[in-house]
């Protein structure tokens, strides 16, 4: 059987798809990824674990695979993640990746500053301690002699290629995330190279996210790995690849995404930047770039409030944690019964861009639950993902496309459906990060790529549900107005 391969490096899970011809798993290895919090505030990964744990992996997937032939291998990848390197590409200190905020007095101080407003039309990133170029102005302020003894600053997958492939290379989509690049003219930003107090030299040579990567270079470890004559492209950044994993190439088209975190995108044509520096723009390609709002919290959410209840000690008859969560939703029938929640728990991108952010629970009585609190928290998550969507340039979002691990929870995707009042569909996987990085591997290879929407899911809003949660979005948005003037 003909296989294609999707390496999706997230931050909580390092995924290996195999798919087949029609875009179907037909195998997978999962690792999960530790982060490392030696700080409040800071959020690391360990660059050598990464990637000999994505090594492993491809190995693992490899003897799965015996027998089959592989056609193409892409990369997909989470953004924002950055680390100084030395001049043989060891680290010299952990990943930062998204959530790490040590840099948000740097950032507020540019955001407050003249050039901002140019800064973020430039390279289509808002200004948030997320961004690579905040981190390495921390790097430069708060570790000198570390800065100075840097060669590169590099993220996750550069890492992993220069170490597989010999060459430091980056995708126009990745170093569109970064805050340093020009995503009108494909350089990297001298503005932004200034503040960061770097030169082009210190990072990766952009190119297309259809680059073959998969160089003959002598001192590349790549043919123990890989064999000679398979393709690797760059790939792209799993935000992006949603999108067009989603077959999502129409400007209506609106993709909803919960892991860990969560957000709304859409593609465009051309960058839209928003008056207020409030949603990215992000680079694919020529004719392809997709704008979105990003939120700090998603599925972090539902564990966060699982934890905080223990509901994990109740007796379930040792279900699974999304059967856990899908029972207390389906009890829970009228919804939290007046209770809202703002989920700014891990601090907020979209719509706050405030990294000090934090949540709160409003209307508690005593008549409240814990399961009541649960729900009401889960909704939090998907009235905020609505309110986000608002901020979109295109209007009239439909249809619908879901991705993201937390839609393994059944009743989820019937639940967007009902707050978004809007049909939605689901892929009968929800990997869709990985499915794009397969599709664009196809197109790569000039192999026909099959509807990615040939096996969905389709959820219609159910008028009565659709009508209350309309009422309790009116609530939402007031006060999240109050929040936001207070």
């Amino acid at each position: 059987m003909d296989l294609i391969i999707a390496i999706d490096l997230g931050t909580s899970f390092i995924k290996l798809l195999a798919y087949d011809r029609n875009l179907h798993i037909r195998h997978r290895v999962i690792c999960a990824v530790d982060v490392i919090s030696p700080a409040p505030g800071y959020q690391e990964l360990d660059p050598d674990k990464i990637a000999e744990d994505t090594q492993a992996s491809l190995q693992k997937l490899y003897t799965k695979c015996t027998g089959d032939t592989i056609l193409a291998i892409c990369f997909s990848s989470a953004m924002h993640s950055i680390f100084p390197v030395d001049n043989h590409n060891r680290p010299l200190y952990n990943a930062l990746i998204w959530s790490d905020h040590r840099a948000s007095e740097i950032a507020g101080n540019v955001k407050r500053s003249k050039q901002s407003k140019q800064l973020y039309i430039d390279t289509g990133t808002p200004l948030h301690p997320m961004s690579p170029l905040f981190k390495i102005m921390w790097f430069y302020q708060h570790e000198p002699e570390m800065f100075n003894n840097t060669v590169r600053f590099i993220s996750l997958k550069e890492y992993i290629i220069k170490n597989w492939f010999g060459d430091y290379l980056i995708d126009y989509s990745t170093a569109s995330a970064t805050g340093l690049f020009n995503i009108h003219n494909l350089t990297w930003n001298k503005n932004a190279l200034q503040l960061a107090e770097i030169t082009p030299g210190m990072l990766s040579k952009p190119v297309p996210v259809n680059t073959n990567v998969h160089g003959a270079r002598v001192d590349s470890i790549s043919p123990r790995i890989i064999p000679t004559d398979v393709p690797v492209y760059i790939g792209s950044t799993d935000g992006c690849l949603a999108v067009t994993g989603a077959g999502f190439k129409n400007q209506h088209h609106l993709s909803v995404t919960i892991g860990t975190s969560s957000a709304v995108r859409v593609a465009v044509d051309k960058p839209v930047p928003d008056e207020h520096g409030r949603t990215f723009n992000y680079y694919f390609n020529s004719n392809l770039y997709v704008t979105g709002a990003p939120s700090n919290n998603g599925g972090n959410i539902f564990e966060w409030i699982y934890n905080l209840l223990k509901f994990k000690n109740i007796n379930t008859n040792d279900s699974s944690f999304t059967e856990i969560i899908d029972n207390i939703l389906t009890r829970v029938k009228k919804g939290p019964d007046g209770l809202l929640f703002l989920p700014y728990i891990f601090g907020e991108r979209a719509p706050l861009w405030d990294p000090e952010a934090t949540g709160m629970f409003y209307g508690i009585s005593p008549r409240h639950t814990a399961e009541h609190f649960m729900k009401a928290a889960i909704e939090g998550v998907m009235m905020n993902l609505r309110l986000n969507s608002e901020l979109l340039p295109v209007k009239d979002l439909t249809p619908v496309m879901l991705s993201g691990g937390a839609f393994r929870i059944r009743v989820l995707p019937q639940m967007i459906s009902n707050i978004f009042n809007k049909v939605v569909s689901l892929s009968d996987e929800v990997e869709l990060s990985a499915k794009g990085a397969a599709m664009l591997a196809c197109e790569s290879l000039g192999v026909a790529v099959p509807d990615p929407n040939d096996s969905v899911i389709t959820c219609t809003p159910d008028p009565e549900k659709a009508d209350n949660y309309e009422q309790l979005f009116i609530a939402f948005k007031k006060l999240y107005g109050k929040y936001e003037a207070y």
